[in-house]
C-alpha cells in the first residue's frame, strides 16, 4: 500500500507543516528534507515578491518525485 498527501493550494499558508510531518514520518536525517515549500519569486520563504502593481506572495509545496 502506498499513501500519498494532497495539499489543497488555495488554503496553503507557508507553514511548512506538511514538510515537518513527512520528514517526522520517514525519518529523516538531520538536514535532509523531502518536501519543501517555495515562495515564488522570491529568494527567501514568506518574503513577497514584486508584481506589477505591488507585491504578490503565494505559496508553492514540492514534493519529491516518486520511486517506482
Amino acid at each position: 500500500m502506498r499513501y500519498g498527501m494532497v495539499i489543497d493550494l488555495d488554503l496553503c499558508v507557508g507553514c511548512r507543516t506538511c514538510a515537518v510531518v513527512c520528514k517526522e514520518h520517514n525519518a529523516q536525517a538531520p538536514g535532509t528534507w523531502w518536501n519543501r515549500v517555495f515562495t515564488p519569486g522570491s529568494k527567501y520563504h514568506q518574503i513577497p515578491a514584486e508584481a506589477e502593481g505591488g507585491f504578490s506572495m503565494y505559496y508553492l509545496p514540492v514534493a519529491p518525485d516518486p520511486v517506482l
